[in-house]
């Protein structure tokens, strides 16, 4: 049987398979030989299924051209907006995202990754539209899946005081403790207060303690 058709489960399930079975070919020696078995298949009877196959196999052997041509043909635009980031193709993967490609219009992480694109075109403007549109959402109460997208997307593109905001929202320990080697006393004591030091981890304890202290 296919290793990666075998291996059952959902699209994210099957990415990974693909993922694992591609590194195991390539310490092997045999990536190139499956690429290549691979590619015959999807002649004799093409399927998305294969393309997307062979798509990250392309990938993983360093051939970025054939994989873009791959998974254009595999109709995954997921995949193809992360062949294009891989390329350097900014601006397409960015018009890719911008048409819906990579999740529902107003996806928090969709926005936030077609402003990194965006401003990595340099497309300074739209990037920043992007970067409004994303903390609307966020400030609206927008729920994520994996906050450190947004996060990221805010740190990336010059906008570290909204990233310092969310990262409040999320990872409160971890923003004590920039703030503290930031010198930044007072703010760090006044998210101190919020957390509660009876509940602290024992370093963010003692930079809550030298915090106050320093200030």
């Amino acid at each position: 049987g296919d290793p990666v058709e075998d291996a059952g489960g959902g699209l994210y399930d099957y990415l990974q398979a693909t993922r694992h079975y591609a590194a195991f070919l390539r310490l092997r020696g045999k990536l190139q030989e499956a690429v290549a078995d691979y590619r015959r298949r999807f002649e004799l009877q093409p399927s998305p299924g294969l393309a997307r196959t062979l798509a990250l196999l392309y990938r993983a052997a360093g051939d970025l051209a054939r994989a873009q041509w791959a998974a254009e043909k595999s109709g995954d635009r997921s995949l193809l907006v992360g062949v294009l980031a891989e390329r350097g193709d900014w601006g397409a993967a960015a018009d890719l995202i911008a048409r819906g490609g990579s999740g529902p219009s107003g996806n928090a992480s969709s926005l936030a990754c077609l402003a990194t694109y965006q401003r990595l075109a340099g497309r300074t403007e739209s990037a920043e539209q992007q970067l409004d549109q994303l903390w609307k959402l966020l400030s609206a109460g927008k729920r994520v899946q994996t906050p450190i997208f947004e996060h990221d997307a805010f740190a990336a593109n010059a906008q570290p005081e909204r990233a310092l905001e969310w990262q409040k929202e999320h990872w409160v320990t971890e923003t004590i403790a920039y703030l503290y080697f930031q010198r930044r006393f007072k703010a760090a004591l006044e998210l101190c207060a919020q957390y509660r030091n009876d509940g602290a981890e024992p370093a963010t304890a003692s930079q809550c303690g030298a915090a106050k202290i320093y200030f």
